[in-house]
C-alpha cells in the first residue's frame, strides 16, 4: 500500500500543479481547443460549459473523452451520425475506447461540470491501482511488495497523467486481471481484462497471451471462457459503435485503423532524420533531444523483451515481447511525429519490462543486472532527457 500511495503522490504532483496554476480548474489538463469545441455540435451554444473550460492553443486527444462524456452511449446524434465526424478526430476509433469514460460518468453521472475532475482523478487513481496491482503480483512470486513503485518508471505513464489520457487505467485492468489468474479468482479475472479491452483495445495482446498460456499449460475450458468473457463486452460495444456510424466510415466504423503502425524501425528512424536534418519541431531542442534518446532506449527495451522471453518463457515475458515488436513498428507519420505520442504508445512495452522484472522468482545476477540497468535507463529518460523532463523536475523540486 505505501508504494502504491507514494507512486500516487508524486504522478499527482506532476498532474495536479498545472491544475493549481489554473486556479482549481482541471479542464486544463484534458487540451482542449478552441477550433474542437466551437465545431462540436453537442456543445454549440451551451454558454455555461464554455465558460467553465480552459481552452487551449492546439489540443489534444483528452478532449475526445471530454466530448464524449456528454454522450457516453453514441445514442444522441444516431439519427444523424455526420455530426460525430464534427465531435472528434476519429469517432469509431476515439468512441471504442469508451471505458474511461464510462467510469467517469459512473462517478459524475449527468453534473457535468464535474466530468474534467472525473477524467482526471481515474487516470490517476489508475495510477495507483496499477502500483497495487503489480505489488500484488510480485508479492505472488515471492518478490517485495515494493516493487509497486516501479510503474513511476514507466515513461508512457508520465504523458498520460499530464494528457488525461487512460492508459495507466488499462494498465490497472489488465495487471488486475494478471493477479486473479495467479490466484484463481477467474470471474475476477475476467471482469478486470474485460474493462480493459474497453479502454484500450491493445490490451488484447496481453489478455490473449496469458488465456493462451493458460489453455496450453493448465486449464484449456477456463483460459478460453476467460478469454470469451473478456473480449465479448467489447466486441458488443465496437458492433454498436459500428452501427451507428457505418453510415459515415462504413467497414472503418467497424475496426477502424488509426495508421498507428508501419514497417519496423521505420517510424524510429524517419523521426532521427528530421532530428538531423533540423525539420523535427524546429526550434524545440528539448523535442528533439528526446527523439534521439527514447528511441535508443524502445530499441533496448524490446531487445530485453526478446532475451527475456527466450530465457523464461511465461505469459508476462510473451506479452512484454509482443509490445516490444509493435514498439518497433510505431509509424513515422502519426505516432513519432512527436515522441511524446511515441512514449504514450509504447506504453505496454515498459510497462512489461517493469511486470517481468517485479514477477521473475529469484532471478539469477545477470538477469538482475540486465533489468536494473533497463529501469535505471527509463528513469533517467524520465528525469533528464524527455521533452517534458523540466516539467516533472519542477513538480518535484518546485524550489
Amino acid at each position: 500500500m505505501a508504494a502504491a500511495l507514494i507512486t500516487g503522490a508524486l504522478f499527482s504532483l506532476v498532474a495536479l500543479r498545472e491544475v493549481w496554476r489554473a486556479d482549481g480548474n482541471y479542464s486544463v489538463l484534458l487540451r482542449v481547443s478552441e477550433s474542437a469545441l466551437r465545431a462540436n455540435p453537442l456543445l454549440r451554444g451551451r454558454t455555461a460549459v464554455r465558460e467553465q473550460l480552459v481552452v487551449s492553443p492546439g489540443g489534444y486527444d483528452g478532449q475526445f473523452y471530454y466530448f464524449a462524456a456528454f454522450d457516453p452511449l453514441l445514442t444522441r446524434y444516431a439519427h444523424a451520425p455526420d455530426n460525430y465526424t464534427l465531435m472528434m478526430d476519429m469517432a469509431p476509433y476515439r468512441y471504442g475506447r469508451i471505458g474511461h469514460v464510462w467510469l467517469t460518468r459512473l462517478i459524475a453521472g449527468e453534473r457535468w461540470r464535474a466530468y474534467p475532475a472525473g477524467l482526471v482523478w481515474t487516470v490517476l487513481v489508475g495510477c495507483v491501482w496499477s502500483a497495487l496491482a503489480l505489488s500484488a503480483i510480485a508479492l505472488h512470486s515471492g518478490r517485495s511488495a515494493w516493487w509497486g513503485a516501479a510503474t513511476l518508471l514507466v515513461p508512457g505513464f508520465w504523458q498520460s497523467v499530464q494528457l488525461t489520457l487512460p492508459e495507466p487505467l488499462a494498465a490497472a485492468a489488465v495487471l488486475t486481471g494478471l493477479a486473479c489468474c495467479q490466484r484463481k479468482w477467474w470471474v475476477l479475472a475476467a471482469v478486470a481484462f474485460a474493462s480493459a479491452m474497453l479502454v484500450r483495445e491493445t490490451t488484447l495482446v496481453a489478455v490473449a497471451a496469458i488465456c493462451l498460456l493458460m489453455i496450453a499449460r493448465e486449464d484449456r475450458r477456463t483460459g478460453v471462457l476467460v478469454l470469451g468473457a473478456a473480449v465479448l463486452p467489447s466486441a458488443l460495444w465496437r458492433w454498436h459503435v459500428g452501427s451507428v456510424l457505418y453510415p459515415v466510415f462504413g467497414m472503418d466504423a467497424f475496426v477502424f485503423n488509426p495508421g498507428t503502425f508501419g514497417w519496423p524501425v521505420a517510424g524510429m528512424a524517419h523521426a532521427a532524420l528530421s532530428v538531423f536534418d533540423g525539420t523535427y519541431h524546429r526550434g524545440v531542442p528539448s523535442i528533439s533531444r528526446a527523439a534521439l534518446l527514447f528511441a535508443p532506449l524502445l530499441l533496448a527495451a524490446s531487445a530485453l523483451a526478446a532475451w527475456a522471453w527466450r530465457r523464461r518463457p511465461s505469459a508476462v515475458t510473451a506479452t512484454a515481447l509482443a509490445y516490444g515488436v509493435l514498439a518497433l513498428c510505431l509509424s513515422g507519420v502519426t505516432v513519432w511525429n512527436h515522441v511524446g505520442n511515441a512514449q504514450r504508445t509504447s506504453t505496454e512495452l515498459f510497462l512489461w519490462i517493469v511486470v517481468a522484472a517485479a514477477s521473475w522468482p529469484s532471478p539469477p545476477p545477470w538477469a538482475s543486472r540486465a533489468f536494473a540497468a533497463a529501469l535505471s535507463l527509463m528513469g533517467a529518460f524520465i528525469v533528464f532527457g524527455a521533452h517534458d523532463a523540466a516539467t516533472i523536475r519542477a513538480a518535484f523540486l518546485p524550489w
